[in-house]
């Protein structure tokens, strides 16, 4: 909780320190995007407060579950209803998550009064094939009713596609 005091304060004297420096125009073309880990998504309440306070867009806020521990619904639960009440109360544009299985997905979306994903981030790069086709389907089901799919580890594990030869060939080519 005292992280997010901190950090919250830092980002206010930030925000307020452009003032002095006739950069506040410049609010209306900035917008933040938070990547919380579960630990952290109180303190980080503080954080999108802040940010609406000061007038800038919190566009989007992730609750990242790539390191989580299996069996830890209730905290999940918990962090979702935090962020569904900040996008509620108008200081987040949209919430999602990052690295869930879609088993997790659902329970979080089956919460009730709580709002849906709106943005799902997904360990996508070239040639990844799908292990699990129900998965593959639930992300489909998400893109169909407009949630937003955002990759991360595109250049696929231990940054493969930096070493190909294939690509190295194609940037040859292109220059």
């Amino acid at each position: 909780q005292k992280q997010g005091h901190l950090l919250a304060l830092r980002l206010a004297e930030l925000l307020s320190s452009m003032v002095p420096t006739y950069l506040h125009y410049l609010r209306s073309s900035i917008s933040f995007t938070l990547v919380t880990p579960p630990v952290l998504v109180q303190a980080c309440e503080l954080v999108a407060k802040a940010l609406d306070l000061h007038s800038y867009l919190l566009d989007g806020w992730l609750l990242d579950l790539r390191e989580c521990p299996a069996g830890w619904d209730e905290g999940y639960k918990k962090c979702w209803r935090l962020m569904s009440d900040a996008r509620v109360a108008g200081h987040v544009g949209n919430i999602g998550v990052l690295g869930a299985s879609h088993a997790v997905c659902e329970r979080l979306g089956a919460q009730h009064s709580c709002e849906p994903i709106g943005i799902f981030g997904v360990d996508l790069y070239p040639n990844r094939q799908w292990d699990d086709v129900a998965e593959e389907a639930y992300f489909r089901k998400l893109v169909a009713k407009g949630s937003l799919v955002v990759a991360y580890g595109v250049f696929g594990p231990a940054l493969s596609l930096l070493h190909s030869q294939a690509v190295a060939d194609e940037a040859a080519r292109l220059n």
